[in-house]
């Protein structure tokens, strides 16, 4: 039995011995053949981090011009803004002005309207019916001749019946309104103009 176990034991120094050379044998295989491709490997990581920091500055350039972008827009924005803002109280000063320019011109036109009627009681046309203290005015009136003959009657009420006083005349005409004349009638004369 001990030669079986020498016999053994020297199978197990063999079986060492091959177990040793074969794991050796593949670490050289592996460092023979995969040398190639721990160094394709590590040069391929080396190139992959220099992309990935070339693409990492190109962002960050990329970041910063977006950045001054925004920033430009917002400066733009905010200019516009004060325009916006200058503009509008422009305008409210604007329509301020306006304001005040219609008050005036609506007093104004009440002056004209006054003034208008003032005339329109200062002055009739040679032809039609006037109440006095409406359409006329009490007063001395001139009319230029017209060539033609001019009726001209003061009436003590609306009906051209209620004659005070009456006259035909031809070339220019006075006539005198009273305030106790009701209306005057005139036909065929020029118009007439308040003297006094």
């Amino acid at each position: 039995m001990k030669h079986w176990f020498s016999r053994l034991s020297t199978t197990k120094q063999y079986g060492v011995v091959l177990g040793a050379g074969f794991f050796i044998l593949i670490l050289v295989a592996v460092a023979a053949g995969g040398g190639s491709t721990t160094t394709k490997t590590v040069t391929d990581t080396a190139a992959s981090q220099a992309a990935l920091r070339q693409a990492r500055s190109q962002i960050k350039q990329e970041q910063d011009a977006a950045a001054q972008q925004v920033a430009d827009a917002k400066d733009e924005v905010d200019t516009a803004k004060d325009d916006l803002a200058s503009a509008k109280s422009d305008l409210s000063d604007e329509r301020a002005k306006v304001r005040s320019e219609r008050r005036k011109l609506e007093r104004l036109k009440g002056q004209v309207n006054g003034v208008r009627t003032e005339i329109a009681k200062n002055s009739f046309d040679g032809e039609g019916m006037y109440v006095v203290g409406e359409d006329v005015s009490p007063g001395t009136y001139r009319a230029s001749g017209t060539g033609d003959n001019c009726y001209w009657a003061r009436l003590s009420s609306l009906s051209t019946d209620d004659i005070i006083d009456n006259n035909n005349t031809t070339g220019p005409v006075v006539l005198q309104v009273q305030s106790s004349d009701k209306a005057i009638q005139v036909s065929g004369c020029g118009e007439f103009h308040k003297a006094g």
